[in-house]
């Protein structure tokens, strides 16, 4: 009896051809190695054996051999002498050219199953940039490897010809074809003291940062350039730093719509100007965000900012913590809001008339935990001709505040808790605000005062639990422009002036003189305690309560 078959090995133009014979009880085989393009018989032996065992054993380290033969070729080597040289692209050239095969033993470089142009770019980057190709490598994925010095990029075959990959160093540049319109995920690992990302297409993308160290001393660690949704996930450590006095926006620039998450944290220090910038809308939904310190503002966003959990801590010495701003299209969704909906917030700045959390339009408070600090003095702004003082929280339209926890602290010349161009609304959650600076006089009829809650619209509180303590310097705790109403809620207001309740109101109110108020202690009226900072202090406070029991 006769048979013949054949197996494949994993390089696709490599494989093995069995013949076999059984004579009297006895197999023989002849096994040829046959590279199919140039039909060359690498390996040509014959096998005798009686032992059916044997002949089993003998066809499986066949198989093996077979099956094993690309993971052991070296990536590259196309004629099979050892090493990547220049000769191997000569052997692919010589091959695509004028069909030679003499010297073709592993041409499939890049492992997509052809022999064509890309793996003669596949041998070009082994040769300058230490590349190899992975066929393993997922779809629509790029690896990128910083280590010291030097970087490593690894493209899936199947986005390959799209993407055009820039090396410097460990500075990498990476643009997507405008015909690409899938997600590629970049993952972004490794370490660097002289390096950073650069990407730009015209497609969403998604970013890894997986214990990702980046410092570039010329410009921005991280650039991303394309304007569509960015998914930014972080893994273990990570810590970008950008260059001082640099011509960048930000440390870690995104042009685009960013949305955070995973379970590691990113910390950023801003050495130029801002620390984080998005030019559309920031969502953190997870992870550990710590900006170490900011020249300008911690966060600079543009359209939208939302908390949906997380942990964000800002730390600047000359900006904002958080600037939400408006887009150029007023019809942008929720165009310059600030929307807390869960995680924890802490916000600490020290410059003169920053704000710890600023935003253009509609502020809304649904849930989560924000601490507020400010400590710098307000001033005379000659562009506005108008004075600028520090708050923890400016609004420059509606306050909005459903539940949810805030303590909000100032402590310098003018400096107010809550300053809203429009009104506040509160009707749940426990909000806090403490001032303690002295009044900034810039001439005898322009001067500013440390208040607790300053709106120009009204001043509505119908639920929650509210305490102030605006600074004894003439500071009210409640001054609404156009009432302040105690419709429900606990509240206590406590400051150098007293609050005036407006008519209208529907919970009823009392106010107590001459409350002496020491700092590090708590002070309770009509049930309602407040526990007083250490740097507090007023010796002849004017009260105001409301509580729904008096």
């Amino acid at each position: 009896m006769t048979f013949k078959f054949s197996i494949m090995a994993q390089n696709p133009h490599f494989c093995l051809l069995f013949y076999g014979i059984y004579i009297k009880n006895k197999c023989y085989f002849n096994v040829k190695f046959v590279h199919l393009i140039s039909n060359v018989y690498f390996c040509k032996t014959l096998i005798k054996t009686q032992d059916m065992k044997k002949t089993i054993f003998v066809i499986l380290l066949i198989i093996a051999a077979a099956i094993g033969y690309k993971a052991n070729a070296l990536i590259g080597d196309v004629n099979g002498d050892g090493t990547v040289t220049a000769a191997d692209i000569t052997a692919l050239y010589d091959y695509l050219l004028n069909g030679d095969t003499s010297s073709l033993l592993n041409g499939d470089v890049n492992g997509d199953g052809d022999i064509t142009s890309a793996d003669v770019t596949s041998v070009y980057d082994i040769l300058l940039n230490g590349e190899e190709p992975d066929p393993d490598l997922p779809d629509f994925t790029v690896n990128v490897v910083y280590n010291g010095n030097e970087a490593t990029v690894t493209v899936a075959k199947n986005i390959r010809n799209q993407m055009t990959v820039e090396i410097n160093g460990a500075h990498v540049n990476i643009v997507a074809a405008p015909e690409l319109q899938d997600s590629v995920i970049y993952n972004l690992s490794g370490s660097t003291s002289n390096g950073s990302f650069y990407m730009d297409g015209d497609y969403k993308c998604f970013v890894n940062l997986t214990d990702l160290t980046i410092h570039n001393p010329d410009s921005a660690a991280i650039n991303i350039d394309n304007g569509k949704r960015i998914d930014l996930t972080l893994n273990g450590n990570n810590t970008l730093t950008d260059a001082t006095g640099g011509p960048q926006k930000a440390c870690c620039f995104i042009n685009g719509h960013a949305v955070i998450a995973g379970s590691g944290t990113l910390n950023i220090t801003g050495n130029s100007k801002h620390a984080y910038f998005s030019d559309e809308y920031t969502r953190i939904n997870s992870g550990t965000i710590n900006v170490t310190n900011s020249v300008s503002d911690g966060f600079h966003i543009n359209q939208y900012f939302r908390m949906d959990g997380g942990n964000v801590t800002i730390s600047t010495t000359g900006g904002d913590g958080i600037d939400v701003g408006c887009t150029k299209d007023p019809t942008d969704t929720n165009n310059g809001q600030f929307i807390m909906n869960a995680g924890t917030l802490n916000v600490t700045t020290s410059a003169n008339a920053v704000k710890g959390i600023k935003c253009e339009s509609i502020m809304t408070i649904a849930g989560g935990s924000i601490t507020s600090s400010t400590s710098g003095n307000a001033i005379y702004d000659p562009d506005k001709a108008d004075l600028s003082s520090c708050a923890a929280i400016k609004c420059d339209s509606t306050f909005n505040m459903t539940d949810g926890t805030i303590y909000l602290t100032s402590t310098g010349i003018g400096g107010k808790g809550l300053n809203s161009d429009g009104s506040v609304n509160i009707s749940g959650g426990t909000f806090t605000a403490v001032t303690t600076g002295d009044v900034y006089e810039y001439s005898s009829t322009l001067d500013t005062k440390a208040g607790g809650v300053k709106a120009d619209g009204s001043i509505i509180i119908s639920g929650g639990t509210v305490k102030v303590a605006a600074s004894k310097y003439d500071a009210k705790a409640f001054n609404g422009e156009c009432g302040f109403f105690t419709n429900g809620g606990y509240i206590l207001g406590i400051g150098g002036k007293s609050s005036t309740v407006s008519a209208g109101y529907t919970q009823r109110y009392k106010y107590l003189r001459n409350q002496v108020i020491t700092a590090g202690s708590t002070y309770t009226c009509e049930g309602i305690s407040f526990a007083i900072p250490s740097f507090y202090n007023n010796a002849a406070a004017l009260v105001v309560v409301s509580t729904p029991n008096l």
